[in-house]
């Protein structure tokens, strides 16, 4: 999202500038939504379930175990065994938001927390050492993702973006790894772009902790007995994300995309984004945006005050709430708040408040983002009015291709 991306990304628009090129910024998400579902099939009639509130996670596993596919792609109806109420919709919304809370708590081990993240979860790849039929659980978490998303039901849950990925069945990049492992991501940003020999002193292997228990696993045939040097750095990184990103879950991803199988093909999908991807299962949060002022620090030499902070400011005023909730998640590599608002933003250390900060270099450069430290870095000096568009018009331009576009100039 950063270091390498950025560079790329402010040369590409630095290009479509010298053309005269004046990028779209396009994202019509309920128009996907509109035809995406156009494309599914749900078939007539309705599927009721029974569960206990008690024992929500359990009854809700055997309950959808036992329906076929065909028994999922009808209406979902839940019922609350003991209450009286019956299920127009609402009842149906509550028991996605409630299992939310069980089938993604960490505590059951299949998924966990990612990299310092207290709300962000990732697969969790040990899954397999604490629930002896996990892969089963697996299918019916696709399962849910997927009756939920037929019926139009949101679920109170946010995963890293590779995890959004891998069910967009996309590669593995680098800039995924960020959110998982900050300090590890830095490190293979650094020796992508640095020579190495002398330097790192790195195998074609990977350390691996299973209950304290550490083994090495080869990336490729004998690859411990392989030094990572200048000439194969480039297939190591490609290698080492592929192990951490999705061969150490592989397994685990294959049944949930099983699961969603079930109610309908994952390949429908593909119109979105990860980011789309993530509104579609959770919605757009509403963002209260003087909650997220009141909450933001600045580095020097900006101050609340600077020119390149008001216009900062001015731009996300009038930005869409979808277009707010992207520029947050680029920031800090999820649209989720916390429930304590702005305020319980969480970094790679602990609590860190959204930091916007001052760097030098052109004016026409484009923002970047460092999400584990939930800072934005923009040049202290305004860029020039350019073509009839004035500085604000450039300036907001600029945040909204960063936040738009700069995924896809991300160091491979």
């Amino acid at each position: 999202r950063v270091h390498g991306a950025a560079a790329s990304a402010a040369a590409a628009s630095a290009g479509a500038a010298d053309h005269g090129a004046s990028p779209e910024y396009t994202r019509d998400f309920v128009a996907k939504v509109d035809a995406f579902r156009a494309q599914l099939r749900q078939q007539s009639g309705e599927t009721l379930i029974k569960v206990k509130r008690n024992a929500l996670f359990e009854d809700s596993y055997n309950a959808f175990a036992k329906l076929s596919p065909q028994d999922l792609r009808k209406r979902f109806r839940v019922h609350f065994e003991g209450e009286a109420g019956l299920d127009y919709g609402g009842l149906s919304r509550t028991f996605f938001f409630e299992i939310s809370k069980q089938a993604f708590n960490p505590y059951y081990g299949l998924f966990e927390y990612a990299g310092a993240s207290t709300y962000t979860l990732q697969i969790n790849k040990g899954s397999g050492a604490i629930v002896d039929n996990h892969l089963d659980y697996f299918r019916f978490i696709g399962r849910l993702i997927g009756v939920g998303v037929l019926n139009s039901k949101l679920l109170d849950v946010f995963f890293t973006q590779a995890f959004y990925r891998r069910l967009l069945q996309l590669p593995p990049r680098l800039g995924e790894l960020e959110a998982q492992d900050p300090e590890f991501h830095q490190s293979l940003v650094w020796m992508s772009e640095n020579d190495i020999d002398g330097v790192i002193f790195a195998s074609f292997a990977e350390e691996v902790e299973t209950f304290g228990v550490k083994t090495l696993v080869d990336l490729v045939p004998n690859g411990r007995s392989i030094d990572v040097t200048n000439e194969n750095k480039a297939q190591y990184i490609k290698l080492v994300l592929e192990w951490r990103l999705l061969r150490c879950v592989e397994q685990q991803t294959g049944a949930v995309l099983d699961g969603l199988r079930d109610v309908f093909d994952p390949a429908l999908l593909r119109v979105f984004d990860a980011k789309e991807l993530e509104f579609l299962i959770s919605g757009i949060a509403q963002i209260d945006l003087d909650d997220w002022r009141r909450n933001t620090v600045y580095r020097a030499p900006l101050t609340a005050d600077h020119p390149v902070v008001l216009l900062f400011w001015a731009a996300v005023e009038s930005f869409s709430n979808e277009q707010r909730t992207r520029l947050l998640a680029f920031v800090t590599g999820t649209s989720k708040v916390p429930l304590g608002g702005f305020a319980e933003l969480y970094g790679s250390s602990g609590k860190t408040k959204f930091t916007i900060e001052g760097v030098g270099g052109s004016p026409n450069q484009l923002p970047q983002a460092h999400s584990c430290f939930n800072r934005i870095s923009i040049c202290s000096v305004p860029p020039p009015a350019s073509r009839g568009k004035t500085v604000y018009d450039v300036f907001r331009e600029k945040l909204l291709y960063a936040i738009e576009e700069c995924t896809s100039f991300e160091t491979q």
